[in-house]
């Protein structure tokens, strides 16, 4: 809890107890030093929906009509109680802080790929995504930190109707700071190797941001597609376009002849082929900050779930990808494509607990059998499904609701630091790395063969 959130609420409770008695005088200068502290409250820290609340209570305190005086404390009381639920459910979290050296910039960019036309929507027109992307730099002057979410009203109502809350309900996350200064230019003339990260179904390119920021605090540059209609909304030419629900189903689609399920993971892997053709024509852009500093001959690739699977399957497809990260990787909609084609790259495979016993094993383990380069997969002991995306930034109830698992959530923040940094040290920059992560009584090898 904030400070000034924390004065507020101890202010509110003292008013509270003060209206059970006849403290006239000192109720004044309580109710004053709220107001004051509501004020201080809305311009240092943000105005929260709690500051509504508190206005209410303020309100029912002082309405003179002594027969609704019971009434008044009992509905005093429930306002409190409800300020103080939200407070504690909804707080505002601060972002992991990045482990390496690099200082951080972020931009955000539209792909417009006029080799494929848009195969979902109502509206006829080419493919059109965006992503964001982190890059190492050196800071040497002041500036201003972006926040968290860069369309945050859009993205967190989004995925507050999606769990199943009231649209404002993740409101809070406006007030979440990330750890990169936004559209910063290079200070040096270096390239740096490339990471790409694909969410799964109904995510948005800011469930990876802890993961993009630290990567490049240690000298990559991460990129974080957000897949147009799976992603749970994104802006496309100033407009908000949410998820299709029917791209996500078991039926066949007939104009195809892809079961929908396929032809959603082919259209995430394209995306991923689509971000690199991108990145090539940004490297050789002497107006664009990005330009040769991009190490395109070094590529790496991280998926979430549905994302798993189409880095998979575009690593499948695409020889510039050169080793690849999944993370409850789902390849059940890609096995004909696994049934004509092997893995031959370097892949690091971590699964959660909630999925220890899957169908989708029985696809994913010949893959890693038949694979002709150095395959592993380990279990991440007390996890869901969700422990791998940054559920925890938005609830305090993220393990209560069952979003997250047993495991502390520090803890499941070193194992990804520690395993993504260590994995594409070794096989994007050459560097022997000890994979110390691995020896955590959280972590199990799994073998397969």
């Amino acid at each position: 809890m904030r400070t000034l959130e924390f004065v507020v609420l101890v202010l509110s409770l003292l008013l509270l107890v003060g209206s059970f008695f006849k403290l006239n005088k000192k109720n004044l200068y309580l109710s004053f030093l709220l107001v004051l502290f509501v004020i201080l409250y809305a311009v240092f820290e943000g105005l929260r929906y709690e500051v509504i609340i508190i206005l209410l209570f303020l309100t029912l305190s002082y309405l003179p009509f002594k027969p609704l005086l019971k009434l008044r404390r009992f509905l005093m009381i429930f306002i409190i109680s409800i300020m103080l639920l939200l407070m504690l459910a909804f707080p505002v979290y601060t972002m992991p802080t990045p482990t390496g050296t690099y200082d951080i910039g972020t931009k955000t960019y539209q792909v417009n790929d006029d080799t494929r036309n848009e195969i979902y929507g109502s509206q006829e027109g080419i493919r059109k995504f965006n992503f964001q992307i982190w890059y190492p730099f050196i800071k040497t002057n002041e500036i201003e930190l972006a926040p968290w979410l860069l369309d945050q009203e859009v993205t967190s109502q989004a995925l507050s109707r999606d769990f199943g809350f009231p649209g404002f309900l993740l409101n809070q996350t406006q007030f979440v700071t990330s750890h990169s200064y936004l559209d910063a230019d290079f200070t040096e003339e270096t390239s740096y190797p490339v990471v790409i990260i694909s969410h799964g179904w109904s995510g948005t390119k800011y469930l990876h941001s802890d993961l993009g920021e630290n990567l490049a605090s240690q000298g990559f540059i991460a990129v974080s597609i957000e897949h147009t209609y799976g992603a749970v909304a994104s802006v496309i030419d100033g407009e908000v376009i949410s998820k299709q629900e029917d791209a996500l189903t078991n039926f066949a689609d007939s104009a195809l002849g892809l079961a929908s399920n396929t032809r959603l993971m082919m259209t995430y892997g394209l995306d991923v082929i689509a971000t690199i053709d991108f990145l090539e024509t940004l490297n050789a852009n002497q107006n664009d900050i990005f330009y040769n500093h991009l190490d395109l001959a070094k590529i790496g690739a991280v998926g979430h779930s549905t994302g798993g699977g189409g880095i998979i399957y575009a690593a499948l497809h695409d020889n510039r990808i050169q080793a690849i990260i999944g993370l409850d990787a789902w390849v059940e909609p890609i096995q004909d494509v696994l049934n004509e084609k092997t893995l031959s790259i370097p892949s690091l495979f971590l699964r959660s607990e909630a999925w220890e016993e899957r169908p989708n094993n029985d696809i994913l383990i010949p893959m890693l059998q038949n694979a002709t380069a150095e395959t592993q997969l380990y279990r991440i002991n007390g996890t869901t499904h969700y422990d791998f995306a940054m559920v925890y930034m938005y609830t305090s109830l993220a393990k209560t609701l069952g979003f997250s698992g047993s495991i502390p959530t520090q803890t499941m923040i070193e194992i990804m630091f520690t395993s993504h940094e260590s994995f594409f040290n070794e096989h994007l920059k050459n560097e022997n790395e000890n994979l110390t992560w691995t020896f955590n009584d959280d972590v199990d090898f799994v073998n397969y063969n």
